[in-house]
């Protein structure tokens, strides 16, 4: 079974190392100059979120300077996305929204419901919500939202949401606000595509709850591709337990070739690193995708390792643990501190990486306790 996620990496920044504070603000019209009250405003994948006032007004405050993806989404109105950045003083920003022109009850054919609508939203929660641990414990609150169509030319379901879709998720301790942009689902390929803007609500719970949530939220970040390109970029990725191998399909397990971390991603100034084809032998004009295997050594141990489907022993002096597969389209993918990849589009997934769907996002401030790992390791 071909299983490849292409994930949109909005890995936009929360300037944690900033002291002083400053502020968004803005008014939210429509295209004939009129305020719109009730729009949420937020900051896409963080915890910052407003609604604008009687006068379309909001602010977003004690921001810390730095590049932020400003998100705005109002009923009956087109979503807008802008990136945005603070530059040592306070921002202002007139927005504009269109109103949509989809209708808001998609899922009615000739007056009747959608008869296939079940089996649909099914497809779509196994795909975007996920299969892992985590997803056996999400569900959407307002499933009406997502609109669903049936592309047979393409072979491809597609759906969109005309509000935020509101996610619980019970693993985590968050309620998730989903701006739905696009999904696709290739029933030929079995592939999934979608592209979105979260952001999130802590929970309320008990105290058993929150150290239990405290200590899901650690497990599902080890070894994440966000937890990843952290690494890289800090340096610090083989002291947390990531190995990298250069890998092609027709290659047979023995001749994956372990890599150095600067032998594949390359620093350029004092904020940005490159995934460069050419750094492992892959020649400009070769089409040929860069396939890197990605190890992490996670707490629990399991000792084979799995590649498209056949089992195979891990290669010699490789952690024990999660297997994912990065590969690259691209001549060139650049990763700034903000962990912006760009061109996005370019990266795909597959293994553990594309087995993590919307059960398993995290807000970009989240951080762990070193030491509660080491103390997890300890009693696992």
């Amino acid at each position: 079974m071909r299983n490849l996620l292409f994930i949109l990496l909005l890995f936009t920044t929360f300037g944690l190392k900033a002291q002083q504070t400053y502020s968004i603000n803005g008014i939210v019209n429509d295209d004939k100059g009129q305020p719109l009250p009730g729009a949420t405003v937020f900051l896409t994948n963080t915890k910052i979120a407003t609604s604008s006032d009687v006068s379309g007004h909001f602010v977003l405050s004690q921001l810390p300077a730095g590049p932020y993806e400003l998100a705005v989404n109002l009923l009956g109105f087109e979503p807008y996305v802008q990136l945005v950045k603070i530059e040592n003083t306070p921002l202002t920003i007139n927005i504009k929204l269109k109103e949509s022109s989809i209708e808001l009850n998609a899922v009615v054919i000739n007056g009747k419901p959608d008869p296939h609508r079940k089996e649909y939203l099914q497809l779509f929660m196994d795909n975007f919500i996920g299969k892992s641990l985590n997803a056996k414990q999400c569900k959407i609150v307002n499933p009406e939202a997502i609109r669903f169509h049936n592309n047979k030319k393409n072979n491809t379901l597609e759906a969109s949401a005309n509000d935020l879709l509101v996610i619980e998720n019970e693993a985590l301790g968050y309620r998730v606000k989903y701006l739905l942009k696009r999904f696709e689902y290739n029933n030929k390929y079995e592939a999934c595509n979608y592209v979105g803007y979260p952001y999130f609500e802590e929970m309320k719970g008990t105290d058993d709850q929150q150290k239990q949530w405290k200590e899901s939220r650690m497990h599902t970040y080890l070894g994440s591709s966000r937890h990843f390109f952290r690494a890289i970029m800090n340096h610090t990725g083989f002291e947390e337990g990531f190995a990298v191998y250069l890998h092609k399909k027709e290659w047979s397990h023995s001749q994956i070739q372990y890599q150095q971390f600067d032998s594949l991603f390359r620093t350029v100034g004092d904020t940005k690193k490159m995934i460069t084809k050419s750094i492992t032998g892959v020649k400009g004009k070769d089409t040929t995708r860069l396939e890197l295997a990605v190890f992490f050594k996670s707490t629990k141990q399991p000792a084979v390792f799995y590649h498209y489907g056949n089992p195979g022993s891990i290669p010699v002096n490789s952690p024990v643990g999660q297997q994912s597969f990065m590969h690259v389209f691209a001549d060139t993918i650049v990763i700034d501190k903000e962990l912006l990849l760009n061109p996005t589009r370019e990266l795909g997934f597959s293994g553990h990486w594309s087995y993590l769907r919307a059960a398993d996002l995290l807000p970009l401030d989240y951080t762990y306790d070193a030491a509660d790992e080491k103390k997890n390791i300890a009693t696992n």
